[in-house]
């Protein structure tokens, strides 16, 4: 890609890029403008790809009920002493003693809800019902299932709103068991500067268990750092073999065309990038065993 724009070494200090130059040579902003043109070439690839390269069964853990302390302030959602905390307990339940009614822990510093009770160090117990995906998931399909030591594999029935998931929750608020009802929901995680997904149960499971699920997973992307300067980095890309160049190049490549100094800006080589384009998108489409051709029959008058 690089050739196109004058580059033939991505290291500044390569004598290709040391001036006196006969052609352009590296400059400010290139990686960045290349960077920038595989990240949208793969979205559009992947938007475009066959199920099995951007779908996957993943399983994650649901943790057994687990005894901490909190050091909270009277009308605060603030936790200022949780020495028991790890990153799974985010969006868990956790019931604080004395208190009526069950809390939620946003993250290891923040309650959902302000504490009613008396400030000080509270004994609680936060419940492993909900689950973080990585920042690789972008959806989660059904179906969903639970298995556990104590307790067969089960599918789960899957709310579709945030009210149908806290009826059933508030129908049997104590309950402890194997779960039976689950909810997707999309939050942003302020800690992580991101939007994430969540994924709640209920019952409370009563022990460690197993939640397994289909997800979509969210396009690769590159950095400056993947590119590498004087070195092959090594990245590869998880897409079919061969595709890099049929596919991925052509339409990163086509980004690039509008690049102010690109070359070459003949009719020939313009027409030959647009065939090359087009032959890339014909791959994608073919290589989709699950969506059929439509041909459109127009009807004479």
């Amino acid at each position: 890609m690089a050739k196109h724009l004058g580059v033939t070494s991505l290291d500044p200090a390569d004598a290709s890029n040391t001036p006196p130059l006969s052609h352009r040579g590296l400059q400010e902003g290139d990686v960045e403008e290349l960077v920038a043109c595989i990240n949208a070439a793969l979205q559009e690839l992947w938007d475009g790809a066959p199920t099995a390269v951007r779908f996957s069964r993943v399983g994650i853990a649901l943790r057994a009920p687990v005894p901490v302390s909190l050091t909270l302030s009277h009308e605060s959602n603030a936790i200022s002493a949780f020495p028991q905390y790890a990153s799974w307990m985010d969006g868990c339940t956790v019931r604080i003693e004395g208190e009526a009614h069950d809390n939620e822990l946003v993250d290891g510093t923040t309650l959902l809800r302000p504490h009613l009770g008396p400030p000080g160090t509270v004994a609680a117990t936060v419940y492993g019902d909900c689950a973080s995906p990585g920042p690789e998931v972008i959806a989660v399909l059904d179906p969903l299932a639970t298995c556990g030591s104590s307790h067969n594999p089960a599918l789960l029935r899957r709310a579709t709103t945030r009210v149908e998931f806290e009826a059933a929750r508030e129908r049997a608020r104590n309950a402890l068991g194997s779960p039976e009802v689950c909810f997707v929901e999309t939050r942003f995680f302020p800690s992580q500067s991101r939007l994430g997904i969540r994924l709640r149960v209920h019952p409370m499971p009563e022990e460690s268990m197993l939640l397994t699920y289909g997800a979509r997973l969210n396009a690769p992307s590159v950095t400056a750092t993947d590119l590498g300067t004087d070195t092959d980095p090594g990245i590869t890309f998880p897409i079919p073999g061969g595709w890099e160049e049929s596919v991925l190049l052509p339409l990163a490549v086509q980004r690039l065309s509008l690049h102010p100094d690109f070359a070459p800006q003949n009719a020939t080589a313009k027409a030959e990038l647009s065939r090359q384009t087009e032959a890339a998108r014909r791959i994608m489409r073919g290589a989709i065993p699950e969506r059929s051709e439509t041909r459109l029959h127009p009807a004479f008058r």
